[in-house]
C-alpha cells in the first residue's frame, strides 16, 4: 500500500489546479478593484433616487474560472474513489463517483448499491464519516450543489471602499436619530471595517450626494458574493473556494488509507 503522501496523485493534481485557478481569480479582483470608480447617477426612472454604477465590468473570465475552480475540486473526489476502485482490481464504471446525496439516509442508501459495496466496508465507514449531504458536510454538499450550476450567475461583484468621513457622518446621524445613540458612542467606523458597494444599488439621491460627493474610487482588492438563493449566498466566494479546496484535501488525506 503506498504512503498517504504518495496517494491520488491524480486528484492532488486536480487540486494543484484549484489552487492555480484561486490564485488568478485573486489578482484579477486586486486589479479590478484598483481600476474601478464607481458613482452614484440620478435615476430617470425612480425621481428621488440615484443608482450606482460601475466604470467597468468584472473580466469575463472570472465566472469560467470559478467555475473551472469548482469542478476541478468535484473531479478531484470522484478521481479518489475511481482510484481506490483500481487499486482493488474493480474497473469504474461509469456510475461510479463521489456520492453527495441530500441526506444521512440516502447516502446510506446508495453505498448499498454493488459498485460501493465491492469498494469493502472501510471505504464505507470512511464515506459515512465524511458526511457528505445536506445536514453533514456543508462544504462538499455545495460544491456538488455549485458544480450543476451556471457559472454566470454565481457572483455578485462588489467594490470595497474605504469609509469616506461624508459617510460616516451621515452613518452617525442616522444612528443618533433612528437608534438614540450618543454621537461620541459610534467608533470604528472607517479603520479596517469595509463598505462594499454593489453596481446598481439604489440610495436617495440627497443620502447618495452627501456620503459620495466626488466619485468613488479604492486602491483595495474588489471582491464578489455568492447570489441570493444560491448555496452560500452573501458569503465571500475567494473565501469559500479557499474553504473548498482545503476541506477537499482533508477528504483526500481521509481516504489515503484505502488507495
Amino acid at each position: 500500500m503506498q504512503q498517504p503522501e504518495q496517494s491520488f496523485h491524480q486528484s492532488k493534481r486536480k487540486v494543484n489546479r484549484a489552487s492555480a485557478h484561486h490564485a488568478w481569480l485573486s489578482s484579477e479582483f486586486t486589479a479590478y478593484g484598483r481600476r474601478l470608480t464607481a458613482q452614484f447617477v440620478v435615476s430617470a426612472e425612480k425621481p428621488g433616487m440615484s443608482r450606482l454604477e460601475f466604470s467597468e465590468s468584472i473580466h469575463s473570465d472570472v465566472p469560467l474560472v470559478i467555475g473551472e475552480l469548482i469542478h476541478n475540486l468535484r473531479s478531484a473526489l470522484d478521481i479518489m474513489v475511481c482510484d481506490i476502485a483500481r487499486r482493488q482490481g474493480i474497473t469504474p464504471g461509469k456510475r461510479l463517483s463521489f456520492p453527495i446525496e441530500e441526506t444521512k439516509g440516502a447516502l446510506s442508501k446508495r453505498l448499498k448499491e454493488d459498485y460501493f459495496t465491492a469498494l469493502g466496508s472501510d471505504f464505507k465507514d470512511v464515506m459515512l464519516a465524511a458526511e457528505p449531504y445536506l445536514d453533514g458536510d456543508a462544504l462538499i454538499y455545495g460544491l456538488s450543489k455549485l458544480d450543476n450550476l451556471d457559472k454566470h450567475q454565481l457572483i455578485i461583484p462588489l467594490m470595497n471602499v474605504a469609509w469616506t468621513r461624508p459617510a460616516v457622518d451621515l452613518l452617525a446621524e442616522k444612528l443618533t436619530r433612528d437608534f438614540g445613540l450618543q454621537p461620541g458612542a459610534i467608533v470604528g467606523i472607517g479603520g479596517g471595517m469595509p463598505m462594499l458597494l454593489r453596481e446598481g444599488e439604489e440610495m436617495a439621491t440627497l443620502d447618495a450626494a452627501s456620503m459620495f460627493p466626488d466619485p468613488i474610487s479604492s486602491d483595495r482588492p474588489a471582491t464578489a458574493l455568492f447570489a441570493k438563493g444560491l448555496p452560500f449566498a452573501g458569503q465571500h466566494i475567494l473565501t469559500v473556494l479557499d474553504d473548498m479546496k482545503h476541506r477537499v484535501i482533508a477528504v483526500l488525506e481521509d481516504f489515503a488509507p484505502l488507495g
